[in-house]
């Protein structure tokens, strides 16, 4: 069975073929592993260059016109004519196409695709609504805010009648309106490096500043200026010295350095740290995994940090809750409370055995759902009952 994938991310070309700057490809591209053949579909930079995750030479890939930002209407919209072209011929040599949206792209592109009389599924990351909103705070007279509303509708009815894979519960429920529904936990792990830690894994030294990770993309609805207000709490009410290590990059990157500054050498930025040996050492390394966004659907950082045995606090939006089973594999804060957020990690870095408690059962939870069984899990139900396209 042939499988093609749309997801609205961009991507680069050079010499040695195409790459791109988001992680989630390293998931989309094991599904290589189940299918026939595998092909994406993206809009490609005009200018040459590299990003971090390379494409595999055994996966097809079609590009499609580029726009700088789904945020500029007008270059989506003059896109979009020669996206529909290249979709059409794309999907003519498949039998399935999981189309991830909704966005300005993704729902126009779902209709051409049923009509070439392919499998078609649907595919939700996060609430797309939320997401404009937070990406715009007090420009509710942006056309991307009304646009957000129309394109989830869309998205919403097509997915009465087209099977759909929602990322975390919280998506699920909004979902759920009778058509096939399968929901999805992205883990980029391999299960053979889900293992179990060592005794001292939980021990901090007086002596050692407690290590604090947070990842994630500097955007607004990452709230990630809530780790320097808990920080600022934690070493005024708190005798205990701390570290906040930040990776990721994105357009706060330079307020926030600035606003670091005060902290000296107890906040450190690393920028972009690709997914994989680097990152996962970090994990490994660190005390405490600090999560505060304002929207999500189920992050996959959440499951990297369980993974390597690194207890959560998580700020309670999306499908965080469900991932957390409730603060039985992690503690729950309420978004937006860089109180609560320094309470809660203060008390998960004072009692050892809390910290084992919540990273085990999370490194349980991880291990049910590393990059191998749900890649395998997703691949079941693309191809559908039997296997086969549906007419």
């Amino acid at each position: 069975m042939r499988l093609a994938v749309y997801l609205d991310i961009p991507y680069r070309r050079d010499a040695d073929g195409y790459s791109t700057d988001k992680s989630v490809v390293r998931f989309v591209l094991a599904l290589r592993n189940h299918f026939e053949e595998l092909s994406l579909l993206g809009r490609v930079d005009p200018f040459p260059g590299r990003f971090p995750y390379a494409l595999s030479d055994d996966v097809g890939f079609v590009p499609l016109p580029w726009y700088e930002s789904v945020w500029s209407l007008p270059a989506v919209t003059r896109a979009l004519p020669g996206t529909l072209v290249s979709a059409r011929r794309a999907f003519a040599d498949v039998d399935c196409a999981w189309i991830l949206g909704p966005g300005p792209v993704s729902v126009p592109l779902v209709p051409v695709a049923v009509a070439g009389r392919k499998r078609v599924v649907l595919g939700v990351r996060q609430d797309y609504r939320a997401y404009v909103r937070h990406r715009l705070p007090g420009s509710r007279r942006h056309p991307a805010v009304p646009a957000s509303y129309a394109l989830e509708g869309a998205f919403r009815t097509f997915a009465r009648r087209l099977p759909v894979v929602v990322v975390g519960a919280d998506l699920a429920r909004r979902y759920a309106r009778g058509s096939p529904l399968f929901e999805l936990a992205v883990s980029l792990v391999p299960g053979e490096l889900i293992e179990e830690p060592a005794g001292e894994r939980f021990l901090i030294e007086p002596r050692r500043p407690v290590e604090l990770l947070s990842v994630g993309r500097l955007d607004r609805e990452k709230s990630p200026e809530l780790l320097l207000e808990m920080l600022d709490l934690l070493e005024t009410a708190d005798e205990r010295r701390w570290r906040l290590t930040i990776v990721g990059d994105g357009p706060l990157d330079e307020a926030l350095r600035a606003e670091a500054g005060r902290f000296g050498p107890s906040v450190r930025f690393l920028g972009h740290v690709p997914n994989g040996p680097d990152l996962f050492r970090l994990y490994r390394e660190s005390d405490v995994f600090v999560h505060v966004a304002r929207t999500e659907g189920l992050p996959q950082v959440l499951l990297e940090a369980q993974s390597f045995a690194l207890p959560v606090v998580g700020t309670d939006v999306g499908g965080i809750r469900d991932a957390l089973g409730n603060g039985s594999r992690g503690m729950l804060v309420p978004p937006g409370r860089p109180r609560d957020l320094a309470s809660a990690v203060s008390e998960l870095a004072a009692d050892e055995g809390l910290r084992a408690r919540l990273a085990r059962a999370g490194l349980e939870h991880a291990r049910s759902l590393s990059l191998e069984r749900q890649t395998a899990r997703l691949a079941s139900f693309l191809k559908g009952p039997g296997g086969g396209a549906a007419g």
